[in-house]
């Protein structure tokens, strides 16, 4: 009888390669038992579930193989169990070793006052006494699947690593949230949870009384890890409802978020109320329409990682809600590359962003392609770094760097200077140039203004009031 069961996660005893069962049976023509997996990493698979024209389970396309079974030499190898893991790493979790007499690899048998050598116990103590200091625990790569352990080994795990406040499970073989909720409701102090390279059950499929258990379990959880996990945005969106603590949500690398439009069906405000923080750095989301639809949203963000999108311009906002408190952006490697996106950005975020990290994804080893358009950014950091400081009025923090009030002052005046060298028809169309020009008080014919040779930054020189 086949030891497995469909919809659990194994290694692939011979190559190690982490998969989902997906199906257990015959396949027409031939004999013994298959198993249909899906692979984690699709270039393993062979087919998307099909065998002679025959659908005999859903994968993603690609990832789908057979592999046949065998009682003898059993090709597929089950996860370990968390407290296992613990163990293997901490010594007992019971701590056995407390009677030990100190200063002696000693212990006593119970309440026998029998002395029994035992050698090794102090390191066995000392690793036991670690348990309660724990405040970062990582079993990455160890391909943890569930909690595991007897009933008086969770009660003394729920006891001893209360203090645990993150938890790195990346690269598991947990296979459904009702067994990532079991080991987080032991671990009553964790805030930060990190399951990247997951692949666990969609939570439309679970039921309404076990998905308010989960809730229950999460209750602690601000900041969640799903990257590269196989997920879509309406997925994200699903397993955020489990979560009500929510602030800070990572979804890098998940290649099926195309967009951040959700189901019909789901309340993206009430599944993400709290949520504050959102990554999702190197997704396939190709175009600004589908990150503005979901950013606007969510009622708390304030700041978004938007890095290595295919996004090539900002649409100009119109009727469009803005977002709401965003003041933080990152946008690295970024395929953005006109100083009008940069005005638009200004007016989705309301005049109000105030980080903001950038760098073009057409330089080459940090060195910019050659650019004559003045309406082109350059792609050098240093170049393009006043402009971007007198557009967005707001800016306290760009690239890593304070924006100083002195440097502003600079800033803007270059960006007038730089502007007085466009066609006049466009310049009142140029940001906030007609605004700065107010400002600072200079005309906009103005002759051009002697450049600091000291400044790295080619600041104007020009004499600033008094500013405290």
């Amino acid at each position: 009888m086949c030891e497995y069961a469909v919809g659990r996660r194994y290694l692939n005893a011979r190559t190690r390669a982490p998969l989902t069962l997906r199906y257990i049976g015959a396949l027409p023509g031939l004999d013994s038992t298959w198993l249909g997996v899906e692979y984690d990493d699709p270039t393993r698979g062979k087919h998307s579930g099909e065998y002679n024209s025959v659908q005999f389970f859903r994968c993603h396309p690609g990832a789908g193989a057979f592999i046949k079974y065998s009682s003898a030499s059993l090709p597929l190898v089950e996860g370990a169990d968390l407290v296992a893991a613990l163990e293997d790493r901490y010594g007992g979790l019971e701590g056995e070793g407390a009677n030990g007499r100190e200063g002696a690899d000693v212990v006593l048998l119970g309440d026998s006052r029998i002395v029994v050598e035992a050698p090794g116990m102090r390191d066995v103590v000392r690793r036991i006494g670690r348990l309660e200091r724990l405040r970062e625990v990582g079993f990455e790569n160890e391909w943890v699947s569930r909690l595991g352990g007897s009933e008086r080994q969770r009660i003394v795990l729920k006891q001893r690593l209360k203090g645990v406040r993150a938890l790195d499970l990346s690269r598991n073989l947990i296979a459904t949230w009702s067994d990532v909720g079991d080991i987080a409701s032991h671990l009553t102090g964790l805030r930060v949870l990190i399951l990247n390279h997951s692949r666990i059950q969609d939570v439309s499929s679970i039921a309404s009384e076990e998905q308010k258990r989960l809730r229950d379990c999460f209750s602690t959880v601000s900041e969640l890890h799903l990257g590269k996990s196989a997920l879509s945005w309406a997925e994200a969106v699903d397993v955020a409802s489990l979560f009500p603590s929510l602030e800070t949500l990572f979804l890098n690398h998940n290649s099926d978020i195309v967009t951040l439009s959700p189901r019909h069906d789901q309340n993206v405000k009430a599944a993400m109320a709290r949520l504050k923080v959102l990554s999702i750095d190197g997704c396939g989301v190709d175009s600004w329409s589908n990150v503005a639809c979901g950013l606007s949203a969510l009622p708390s963000l304030t700041t978004a990682q938007l890095s290595e999108l295919g996004i090539r311009s900002i649409s100009p906002r119109g009727s469009a809600p803005a977002f709401p408190y965003l003041t933080g952006l990152t946008l690295v490697d970024t395929h953005i590359s006109m100083w009008a996106d940069i005005d638009r950005l200004d007016d989705w975020t309301s005049g109000r962003l105030q980080k903001l990290r950038i760098s073009c994804a057409g330089c080459e080893d940090g060195v910019p392609k050659q650019n004559t358009d003045p309406l082109r950014m350059s792609g050098d950091v240093r170049s393009d770094r006043p402009l971007l400081i007198a557009k967005l009025a707001a800016l306290k923090s760009l690239n890593g760097s304070n924006v100083t009030s002195a440097e502003r002052w600079d800033s803007e005046l270059f960006y007038i200077h730089y502007v007085d060298r466009l066609p006049a028809a466009e310049r009142d169309a140029w940001g906030r140039y007609t605004e700065l020009i107010q400002k600072h008080d200079v005309g906009p014919k103005a002759p051009p203004l002697k450049v600091s040779s000291n400044l790295k930054s080619k600041m104007i020189s020009k004499s600033a009031p008094d500013r405290h």
